[in-house]
């Protein structure tokens, strides 16, 4: 599978655990990092997200989203399999 053109990262506070209808589709990870998670889907779902926490309050805040070309991501690294032992 190539890499989308486009990421689409929305930073929440809190460690969430999207739900399914979220994680189908465009949905392409969660990082979390210190109080913070951060969902990536290689299009758009800001309305999604943002519903998702107004309906479930206790799963964290929402507080931006970026939106940039994958190739700005990688920094022109190409992309190639990982293995972790």
């Amino acid at each position: 599978m190539p890499p989308p053109e486009k990421l689409y990262v929305y930073e929440i506070e809190g460690r969430v655990n999207p739900p399914a209808e979220l994680t189908a589709l465009d949905f392409l990870g969660c990082w979390r990092e210190g109080a913070c998670s951060y969902l990536f889907f290689s299009a758009p779902r800001e309305e999604e997200v943002k519903a998702w926490l107004a309906a479930n309050p206790d799963q964290g805040t929402f507080l931006s989203v970026t939106d940039l070309n994958y190739a700005d991501w990688e920094a022109g690294q190409a992309l190639k399999p990982t293995r972790v032992a």
